[in-house]
């Protein structure tokens, strides 16, 4: 007997209640919308529910309730009662309704002992079952939110970090011109330039611009899947910007080898590779959760606008360290606080100069943000830049120390200060959501309850 009133099951799929006419139990009521929503719209489960073969029977413990669920080649019929012999998976009734409603995955439940499967030979049917009926966590999840574009996001600003490392350990240990005049192949390289020669300089040139590639695939991919998906407001423009920016990049990088390295375009080049960290941060950020509304109380507007500052602060302090990185100056922190020998000196002190007022900055901001009601995200950005920003200033008298010899304090002088410059970007970024999201033109605080995915 199909009960009326309960469902309006897709073909195939019934509740079916005794033959007595007594109505369907409250279990069997909620599996078998669960079965029609589920089937409807999640394409895996509705796949797997097509696959399986037999009853299982679902029994709320607590409640002596048990619910016997048909798959037979896509038709699925709800039955109340348990078939004899069926494998089953039985729990008490709050954690079935935990489980189907996605707040509570069946792996886990079962690893808590919440859950128990029995019936021979029939775990791996039941275990399709549960998974058939229980709702994706990503169900719940806010729209504004995607996690998978966020994962490729992090993924290629990692490598982009880490690309920004190998071309300051590049220009540290003269090996720019490893590969000589030819791009983006090595001359007189393996395998046609394709590979290097077994040479220390162009092995690290080579690596360089292979880890280049790499970044510029996985930034292809990541503006590929956030333009299909469109799932979090703020990322695609972002992400296909830092596309062509890469793609600048690439250019801008090819006239660096036929210019012989000139210094004008290297800084050009380390410039563009901060856009590209700036735009990949932001789609991390953008591809995430979106956080609490700015309190009414807190630093406002005026905040957002320091911390936008701070972050140009440490983007031009990186710029101008990059334009005399390779000029020893003795004395530190002033040389001898003049600036008598030409401009490379005097930009060398601006530098300087310039180093301790953002390191001020910086304190000055932590002690505000102790002060007003900002949110812990961009309180605990703001820490790490601060501590980033000031082992980079040891760093910096470790540079003065060893005469601007080493290869691995230049690397590590341009990572920190890329560091630096991306948890400004994040924690600014981070600013400007919160106060959209207090204005209401952010997206919704409350979980979308539609469906999607698998």
């Amino acid at each position: 007997m199909v009960a009326t009133g309960l469902m309006s099951p897709p073909p195939g799929c019934a509740v079916t209640v005794p033959a007595d006419g007594d109505q369907a139990s409250g279990l069997a009521s909620m599996l078998a919308d669960l079965l029609e929503a589920n089937r409807r719209d999640f394409r895996v489960r509705r796949w797997v529910a097509g696959r399986l073969r037999g009853p299982v029977v679902f029994t709320a413990s607590d409640r002596d309730v048990s619910v016997t669920v048909r798959f037979d080649r896509g038709a699925v019929t709800v039955v109340d009662g348990a078939a004899v012999g069926a494998p089953s998976v039985a729990g008490p009734w709050l954690t079935m309704t935990r489980v189907c409603s996605g707040r509570c995955s069946p792996a886990r439940a079962w690893r808590d002992g919440e859950l128990a499967l029995a019936g021979p030979g029939g775990r791996a049917r039941a275990t399709a079952a549960a998974y058939v009926l229980s709702v994706p966590s990503s169900f719940y999840r806010p729209p504004s939110a995607d996690p998978t574009v966020r994962r490729l996001a992090r993924a290629t600003l990692a490598a982009t970090l880490a690309l920004v490392a190998v071309g300051g350990f590049t220009r540290g240990s003269g090996s720019g011109y490893g590969c000589e005049d030819r791009w983006p192949l090595c001359e007189q390289g393996l395998l046609g330039g394709l590979l290097p020669r077994p040479e220390a300089t162009m092995v690290v040139e080579w690596s360089h611009r292979w880890l280049a590639a790499t970044v510029g695939v996985l930034a292809v991919v990541t503006a590929v899947l956030a333009w299909r998906r469109r799932r979090a407001p703020g990322v695609v423009g972002p992400a296909v910007a830092a596309v062509g920016v890469i793609g600048a990049q690439a250019w801008v990088g090819r006239l660096v080898v036929a210019r012989d390295l000139d210094g004008d375009l290297v800084a050009l080049h380390l410039a563009i590779s901060m856009v590209v960290v700036a735009l990949v941060t932001v789609v991390v950020m953008m591809a995430g959760p979106p956080p609490e509304p700015a309190p009414s109380g807190g630093p406002g507007r005026r905040w957002t606008v320091a911390l936008g500052a701070m972050a140009a602060t440490s983007l031009g302090l990186l710029l101008l360290g990059a334009s005399v990185h390779n000029r020893y100056f003795p004395g530190w922190p002033l040389m001898g606080a003049t600036a008598v020998g030409g401009a490379p000196r005097a930009l060398h002190l601006m530098h300087r100069t310039l180093a301790g007022a953002g390191l001020l900055g910086l304190l000055a901001l932590i002690l505000a943000a102790r002060r007003g009601a900002v949110p812990g995200t961009e309180r605990r950005l703001l820490v790490g830049a601060t501590l980033a920003y000031g082992s980079n200033v040891l760093v910096g008298l470790a540079h003065v120390l060893t005469e601007v010899r080493s290869s691995l304090v230049v690397t590590l002088h341009l990572v920190l200060a890329a560091l630096v410059w991306c948890q400004l970007v994040a924690a600014t970024t981070h600013a400007v959501r919160s106060r959209s999201v207090a204005r209401g033109s952010g997206a919704a605080p409350f979980p979308a309850l539609t469906g999607g995915g698998s």
